[in-house]
């Protein structure tokens, strides 16, 4: 395990519970708060296993040269990209993702749940795993089929 990347013991939980549920499920989402240290978790699980790490920056890129209004397709373009070459894919940041289609009057909301069961369909079918991180709701079509890992504080364990 690389030593440039520490985790706090919350997060060491998180991240063992994370590889214990890629050892036997194929779609996870890791969910924390805000500053939880997701992305760090998904870097340490990316140095551990490999596959591809993503985050909204390689949504943005494809979605720069398409219309502003194809958001689902951009991203299913980019989760059909790496699953074509790994067989572990790593989404950083979903929530903001679903912000975009949630709040900002997008006019094709359904269409994200729908890309989102494809290439879900999909991945398991060539026996792929994907893990999301996010600080929000879920899409439904990832929340039916999905492992939750939780990071919580101290507090949030306690209770």
């Amino acid at each position: 395990m690389p030593t440039d990347i520490k985790l706090s013991p919350v997060q060491r939980l998180a991240f063992d519970r994370l590889l214990g549920g890629i050892a036997v499920g194929d779609v996870l989402v890791l969910r924390g708060a805000a500053g939880a240290g997701k992305s760090t978790i998904l870097k340490q699980v990316h140095a551990v296993m490999g596959g591809a790490l993503l985050g909204m920056r390689h949504f943005i890129d494809p979605l720069a040269v398409r219309q502003r209004v194809a958001v689902e397709e951009a991203f299913l373009g980019m989760l059909d990209g790496a699953l074509a070459k790994h067989s572990l894919v790593l989404i950083d940041d979903l929530d903001s993702l679903t912000n975009i289609v949630d709040r900002f009057e997008y006019g094709r909301k359904l269409l994200l749940d729908a890309a989102l069961t494809t290439v879900l369909g999909d991945a398991l079918g060539q026996r792929k795993k994907l893990v999301f991180a996010t600080s929000g709701e879920l899409p439904y079509s990832v929340r039916r089929r999905a492992y939750l890992c939780e990071i919580k504080g101290l507090s949030e364990r306690e209770s």
